[in-house]
């Protein structure tokens, strides 16, 4: 009984994820997780939060070692970053966590794409960038739901 409730429980807070965020966080951060960027978004993961507090230039070493992202990649990752998902606390805390992603590595995925090679195709404004790496825990814009 206590299972079928947390199911439910599930199903319907990412149903509100969704119905709130529309072709917005949930989807967003779908396709770049699961579709043209996943190799990127799996290989920046990888590094285990590392280039969080470390500066954009160690990370643009760390990000060159990996291909290119691709055209698809680039329009998903930057829709993701400019619509501000790396922050967002619904997604973050409803749709990322159940793919092991914390704020921490959000905020690293967002920095690479702005970093990458996608930079040089189309604007990237991130809302959630302070300018300067946080000491702590990434600033979290919450939704009221």
């Amino acid at each position: 009984m206590k299972l079928a409730f947390f199911a439910l429980s599930t199903l319907l807070v990412l149903h509100h994820a969704h119905a709130q965020f529309g072709r917005g966080c949930a989807d967003l951060g779908d396709a770049l997780i699961n579709e043209a960027c996943s190799g990127f978004v799996q290989y920046v993961k990888d590094s285990n939060e590392y280039y969080y507090d470390k500066p954009n230039s160690a990370l643009q070493q760390y990000i060159r070692q990996t291909p290119s992202p691709s055209a698809q990649c680039c329009s998903d990752a930057t829709a993701f970053v400019n619509k501000g998902c790396s922050c967002n606390s619904m997604f973050v805390s409803y749709v990322a966590a159940q793919r092991g992603f914390t704020a921490k590595t959000l905020a690293v995925v967002a920095r690479a794409v702005q970093l990458s090679s996608c930079a040089a195709n189309s604007p990237i404004n991130n809302p959630c960038d302070s300018g300067v790496p946080a000491a702590q825990t990434p600033r979290l814009i919450t939704v009221d739901g």
